[in-house]
């Protein structure tokens, strides 16, 4: 699925919890010129594009690319969420048309992975999950990652989708 410059500037920019006047400010630009940015009215100059790029926490193929963003993103260490205020989100869409959405604070999800419980009991029987190493999706939400941490797709038909907010 194609998305344009401004569509990118703006999700990420709201994954970094940031306001159109705090990009503004970080870039040098008025926050008129980030909303312009934002509804592909304009584009930021070329001089800018490795700062927005880093700001925002992509590369800047990334950035520039059609393509939409379906991955995490690092977030800077003054916005970043504390363990206790993240939130695990795991979507499951069977072939078969079930679909089970989990919402868990993370620090429930890693006492959860600790103690040995089955995810599946949660997630469903479905074989997209069956490979999942979830010390490593942990890991990972437990750094400055957020937004989309793993998307898979079985042979069979099921879709499982796991990020962090």
């Amino acid at each position: 699925m194609e998305c344009t410059l401004g569509q990118k500037i703006a999700e990420l920019r709201r994954t970094m919890n940031m306001t159109q006047e705090m990009l503004a400010e970080k870039m040098g630009v008025s926050p008129q010129a980030v909303s312009k940015w934002e509804n592909d009215q304009s584009c930021p100059d070329i001089f800018l594009l490795r700062d927005l790029a880093a700001t925002l926490g992509v590369t800047v193929d990334a950035l520039l690319s059609p393509q939409k963003l379906d991955h995490a993103v690092l977030v800077p260490e003054k916005q970043r969420k504390t363990p206790d205020e993240k939130i695990l989100r795991i979507t499951v869409l069977s072939a078969e048309g079930d679909s089970v959405k989990i919402n868990l604070p993370l620090l429930l999800m890693t006492t959860l992975v600790e103690a040995g419980v089955d995810l599946s009991a949660f997630t469903g029987q479905g074989k997209a999950l069956k490979n999942v190493v979830w010390e490593e999706i942990l890991r990972l939400a437990q750094t400055e990652a957020a937004g989309q941490l793993l998307e898979v797709q079985s042979a069979d038909g099921d879709h499982v989708s796991i990020s962090i907010q």
